[in-house]
C-alpha cells in the first residue's frame, strides 16, 4: 500500500493564467503529494498533449484533467467535447471549473461529462482551499 502512496501521478491543468497556475501549484504541493502537474495554457496544445503529438511525443497519460473553461481560442466547453467524443479520451476524469457564477454552465459541464465542475472563487484564500479540495479528489481517484 505505501508504495501506491509513492507514486507520480499526471494531473493535466488546461488553465492559462500563470497566476491561477502558481496557485493551483501551490495548493496541489500541501494536499497533493505525489500528483504531478502539467500545464498547457490553451486547448490546443492541451489536445496534443493528451494524444502525444507535436512536442508532447513523450507525454505520460494524466489521471485526471483540470480544465478552466475561460480558455483562449478553443472554450473549455470545446475541449471538453472533443475529449469526450475521443473513444482514446473519453475515460479521463474532467474537473471544470470557471470564473461564472452560471449554474446552468456548470450544470452543462457535467451533462458534457465532467466528473464535477465548480465557480472558481475569486480570492486567494478561497482558490487555495478550492485547490486543495480538488487535489483531495483527485488523489482518490488513483
Amino acid at each position: 500500500m505505501a508504495a501506491a502512496l509513492n507514486k507520480h501521478i499526471t494531473v493535466l491543468v488546461v488553465e492559462d493564467s500563470t497566476k491561477d497556475f502558481e496557485i493551483i501549484q501551490r495548493a496541489f504541493q500541501e494536499e497533493g503529494k505525489g500528483l504531478d502537474l502539467v500545464n498547457c495554457t490553451n486547448g490546443n496544445d492541451a489536445l496534443d498533449y493528451l494524444n502525444q503529438t507535436g512536442v508532447f511525443l513523450q507525454a505520460t497519460k494524466p489521471l485526471a484533467i483540470l480544465l478552466d473553461l475561460g480558455l483562449p481560442g478553443m472554450s473549455g466547453k470545446e475541449f471538453l467535447k472533443i475529449v469526450k467524443a475521443d473513444p482514446k479520451l473519453k475515460e479521463l476524469p474532467v474537473i471544470v471549473f470557471t470564473g461564472s457564477k452560471s449554474q446552468d454552465e456548470i450544470k452543462e459541464c457535467t451533462s458534457l461529462g465532467a466528473i464535477s465542475a465548480f465557480e472558481k472563487p475569486l480570492d486567494y484564500h478561497g482558490f487555495m482551499d478550492f485547490v486543495k479540495q480538488i487535489a483531495k479528489e483527485i488523489r482518490s481517484l488513483a
